[in-house]
This record gives C-alpha cells, structure tokens and sequence, in this order.
C-alpha cells in the first residue's frame, strides 16, 4: 500500500494507518517527501502520530514499511513522561507514534515488533515529548532492524531519541540513526530493556552515498543485509539496496523492490 497524501488529523494519526492491534501492516509505503503528515492536537493527552502507524498495541507488526515524509505535530500536553503510562502525552515517531503491548504488560508474544523499516523524514515537534525517529514511546516492544535518517525536533532534548524518544522495557536489534539528527540515539529509559548492535552511522547527505558504520565505509547497508539474510528463511523481509545521493534517500539504504519510475536501478 502507498500513500502519496497528505494527512491530517488530531488523535492517533498515521501515514498509513492511525490506530491498530492485533494486526499486521507489512510492506507500506509514504513515499512523497513534499507531502507532510499533521497532527493538531488541542486537549487530548492520548494522541499519538507516526510516518506509517499512529498507535500500535498488542499483536502488532509493522514489517517492510517506510517514511520519507515530514512529520509535524503541535500538541496541548506538555506534561513530562513518567513510568508506565504509555498512552499519556504526545508520542510521535517517523515510522509508529506509540507501540504498547496492553495485554500482559510484559515482553512475550503479544509484544509489538518494528522490524525492517526505516524514516528518513524530519519531525518537527517542538511541543511534544516522547519523539523518535523510529518509535516516539515504546511500552514492551520489540524493535529490529530500522533505521532513522530524518532530523529530530521535540520538546526536552533529554526525551528526544534519534531511534526511540521514550521506552520502558523491550528489545532492540541492530537499529540505527544518522549522527546529528539528534544528540541521543535512544531518548530516556524508564526502567530496563536491552539493545543489541544499535549506533550512529555517518552520511553527508549533500555529497556522498557512503554510509560509515563500525569503521567501514559499507558498513550501514552491511549490517542492515546481515540481518536480513540471518532471518529470512520464510522469505518475509524486503533485502536492502544502495541508493545514490542524488536520489529521494540521498544516499541511504533503500528497499530492493520495484524501481521508481524515472529512477536508476539500485544495487
């Protein structure tokens, strides 16, 4: 599915989808870099707003999906985030605003799971907590595999996270952000959770199409196509490409599915 849209709305609102559970959203797409997604947001402390999805509770999967549209959100509740309570204050993310698991309250099968996306668009929300390039606010979630390369605007830097702005529990693999979209890759940490393999990578956006990582000019999409190739036995995750910097990734990591019309083939 593809939204080349804008969108607007003010609680729960998605580039692709606004509220979901128990269901799967795989292989989506907001592709249009001049096509914002909005969220208005006076007097309702529950809104949420993300590139793909608004708010992800119990046995949600987002899979194979991707953001390249600005974000900007203007929300009334300024409240600072605390413990649990993963449906209070504004949560926006580039790919899902909030991911909950509310049915046992822990980490097991009915955890939300991120995997194999990524955002590249911009979030502009100066009023808000919990902002995250990946995931604004995550309650018990498992995130695998993503990357952010969009710039990060929210509220309290201390709550601004270049992958997660705010996670309470959860496991997070092999997850990456461009350095100096934000000072801190993973926002604020209430209690626990582990992450695996999760770091800046380095890109100039204007000049190169290289994206270093773990000393390696190749190392980003290297990372990335590992992770895809170790757990891809079903054949369910798109494998990644090299874009080229003249084109809308300007250089990052792209998925390696049909080509854009008017645009070179990727390798």
């Amino acid at each position: 599915c593809t939204n080349r849209a804008k969108v607007s709305g003010s609680t729960n609102v998605g580039g692709i989808v606004g509220d979901m559970e128990n269901a799967t959203v795989d292989k989506c797409e907001c592709p249009n870099t001049d096509k914002t997604i909005y969220q208005t947001n006076t007097g309702n402390a529950y809104g949420a707003l993300g590139g793909i999805v608004g708010a992800a509770s119990y046995g949600s999967i987002i899979r194979n999906c991707y953001n390249r549209s600005p974000i900007n959100a203007s929300c009334s509740n300024t409240s600072t985030p605390t413990g649990s309570s993963y449906l209070t204050y504004g949560s926006i993310g580039g790919v899902v605003g909030v991911a909950y698991n509310n049915n046992s309250n822990a980490l097991d099968v009915k955890s939300p799971i991120i995997e194999n996306c990524y955002s590249i668009g911009a979030i502009a929300a100066s009023n808000a907590y919990s902002v995250g390039g990946v995931a604004g606010r995550t309650y018990y979630v498992y995130i695998n595999n993503c990357y952010n390369g969009g710039s990060i605007t929210g509220k309290s830097a201390s709550y601004n996270g270049a992958v997660v702005g705010y996670r309470y529990y959860g496991k997070y693999i092999n997850s990456f952000a461009k350095s100096g979209t934000c000072s801190n890759p993973w926002g604020t940490s209430s209690t626990g959770g582990t992450m695996t393999d999760c770091d800046f990578f380095t890109h100039s956006l204007e000049t190169s199409d290289v994206c270093r990582y773990n000393n390696a000019d190749d190392g980003l999409i290297t990372a990335l196509r590992d992770w895809v190739d170790d757990n891809n036995d079903e054949g369910i995750y798109y494998k990644w490409a090299n874009d080229v910097a003249s084109w809308p990734n300007k250089g990052m990591p792209v998925f390696k599915i049909r080509p854009v019309m008017g645009q070179p083939t990727v390798s």
